[in-house]
């Protein structure tokens, strides 16, 4: 008998969307329960992402080409301690010629090796290896191959061999955990901007208690677990809004996603007059 690759493909994009449909079915089922159970808000929404962990792929999570900050092969001690100052992260990919040869990735620690002693640095010799990867590859696996192989950095390429992007295991583990903060975060300024208007922008991650305090106002209950900003508009809106999106709280402030992504509020401008 034969099958016309038009319903062959019906035939599997009604199973991709039957597994779809179960996996939501699950994730509302463990949600009813963790509530239930008397979890924590943040408990209830790790495990959701736990669940939700194996369907993700590689591009939905992974850092775009176009905000990637890489090392040319050549670079001198200085030029590769600069680029990562400016990233402020602790691995870097090294690159030939364009960012479509990536060789490798040089550590922040294999550099700072060389800190009083530039005059036996080359880069070459402290490039390690990377994991290449397609959009199209589930984070779970991926973060699998990871642990097996101890590198922690892979980058992602199209059907061309062309770069796409950059993923880490730290990355991945923010689909969990939500976003990691480091030492580089301690110190962060969450109000971005005030403005002449009296509005504000500021960074999803800023604490509850932070903006209540800058505006002498409350803002939650105690029967409401979250901490942060992006938490509580998360709270009310049960998804991640899109951009452009008002959310009007009760107390007279407005709040308006200026940037998101499909899995978090990143920025958001704040305008109105709260009630004290």
């Amino acid at each position: 008998m034969l099958i016309s690759k038009f319903n062959l493909n019906k035939f599997f994009l009604r199973k991709k969307e039957n597994k779809e449909v179960d996996l939501e079915s699950t994730r509302g089922e463990v949600r009813s329960l963790g509530k239930k159970a008397g979890l924590s808000y943040y408990d209830r929404v790790m495990l959701d992402n736990v669940i939700g962990f194996s369907s993700i792929e590689v591009e939905e999570a992974m850092v775009p080409r176009a905000d990637i900050v890489a090392i040319p092969e050549k670079s001198s001690l200085n030029e590769c301690i600069d680029q990562f100052r400016k990233a402020a992260h602790s691995r870097l990919p090294v690159f030939r010629g364009t960012l479509d040869e990536v060789i490798g990735m040089v550590h922040v620690k294999d550099i700072l090796t060389f800190w009083n002693n530039d005059k036996d640095f080359i880069l070459e010799n402290i490039i390690r290896k990377v994991i290449i990867s397609a959009p199209s590859s589930l984070i779970s696996d991926l973060f699998q191959e990871m642990r097996r192989t101890k590198v922690h950095l892979s980058i992602v390429v199209d059907e061309h061999g062309g770069t796409d992007g950059l993923i880490t295991i730290e990355d991945l583990l923010e689909e969990i955990t939500g976003e990691i903060e480091d030492e580089h975060d301690t110190n962060f300024n969450r109000i971005l901007n005030d403005n002449l208007d009296n509005s504000i922008i500021v960074d999803a991650r800023i604490p509850i208690i932070e903006l209540e305090n800058y505006y002498s106002c409350k803002l939650i209950n105690s029967s409401i677990e979250v901490d942060t900003l992006g938490g509580l508009i998360f709270y009310y809106e049960k998804s991640v809004p899109e951009v452009g999106k008002l959310i009007k709280h009760s107390n007279g402030l407005i709040f308006e996603i200026i940037e998101s992504d499909m899995r978090r509020i990143k920025k958001i401008k704040i305008t109105g007059t709260p009630k004290v």
